[in-house]
């Protein structure tokens, strides 16, 4: 977890005799530090997920009242959207249609979110599932004059579990890089990329891994995070101008920790923001934990 280092005056005078007593000190202080440390870490995890047990009784109550109406909305738009001939009509028709199906999307994944689906136990390969997301949005950001730019290690080795759940927490990612970078065009902050990189605001995808975990980043060049400590907080930023965060990111790290995995935020300097994402290449890891969490929730 780190390293210990004493400095003293007069050290290289210190009789060898006197070293195994210091040294079984300093070894019982850095065990101590050690426990302090991932006591901090296991408490920080219960207090996410007691929030995410908070929420998830929220979301459900909300889907549930939403959905009726949500129901009558979507009929009557679409019999209206048929049966008027009035070209203003059917247009504003099909617009509430629309609208009306984005709010149902929402509802149902806030359904999904309080109740957990039995967590699939599949390969994925991240590299295709990254190639798949890059070729249907990088259209779209290079409209808006954004790069995206992705980077991948060769050998990749695959992770384990649900392919469309991480597809979402990948989507969702790169949409509030999205979001973040223009806010920062918007608010008129340059890109911090030399010429040579074509001083252009992007999002940055870099995948690589090490003996037992998958390191997923997303950067971008906008504002960076208010409190990247809170970010993965329900609700929190939800009215922030660059985060829109909502239930987003919670969202996401409910789904990392399923997996076993990790998620953390953190700002760039001089600005931009970066989210890791570090998934376990050999099957899904802490499963108690995982499981505890799930039926909290």
């Amino acid at each position: 977890m780190g390293a210990l280092a004493v400095c003293a005056d007069g050290l290289l005078s210190v009789s060898r005799s006197a070293v195994p007593p210091a040294m079984t000190a300093l070894e019982g202080l850095a065990a101590k530090l050690g426990r302090s440390l991932e006591n901090v870490a296991l408490a920080d995890r219960l207090m996410k997920a007691e929030k995410l047990a908070g929420l998830g009784l929220l979301a459900g109550g909300v889907a549930h009242a939403l959905n009726n109406p949500l129901t009558a909305v979507l009929g009557f738009a679409d019999l209206i959207a048929h049966t008027s001939a009035e070209a203003r009509v059917q247009t504003d028709a099909k617009r509430i249609v629309q609208e009306a199906r984005r709010m149902r999307d929402m509802v149902e994944s806030l359904v999904n979110y309080w109740q957990r689906d039995t967590l699939a136990d599949e390969q994925i390969a991240v590299p295709a599932l990254l190639q798949e997301l890059a070729d249907a949005c990088a259209a779209r950001l290079e409209q808006r004059c954004v790069r995206l730019v992705v980077q991948a290690e060769e050998d990749l080795p695959p992770v384990r579990g649900n392919r469309e759940r991480l597809r979402q927490v990948i989507e969702h990612l790169l949409n509030n890089a999205a979001q973040a970078v223009g806010a920062a065009k918007e608010m008129g902050v340059e890109s911090p990329l030399s010429e040579e990189d074509g001083a252009q605001h992007s999002i940055r995808v870099t995948v690589s891994h090490e003996e037992k975990t998958l390191q997923l980043i997303v950067s971008d060049t906008g504002p960076g995070f208010q409190d990247p400590a809170r970010v993965f907080d329900p609700l929190y930023g939800a009215s922030q101008p660059r985060e829109g965060i909502g239930l987003g990111l919670s969202l996401c790290y409910g789904i990392v920790r399923e997996h076993g995995g990790d998620i953390t935020a953190f700002n760039l300097h001089p600005h931009g923001a970066a989210v890791m994402v570090e998934l376990p290449v050999n099957g899904i890891r802490d499963k108690a934990f995982a499981g505890v969490a799930s039926q909290m929730v």
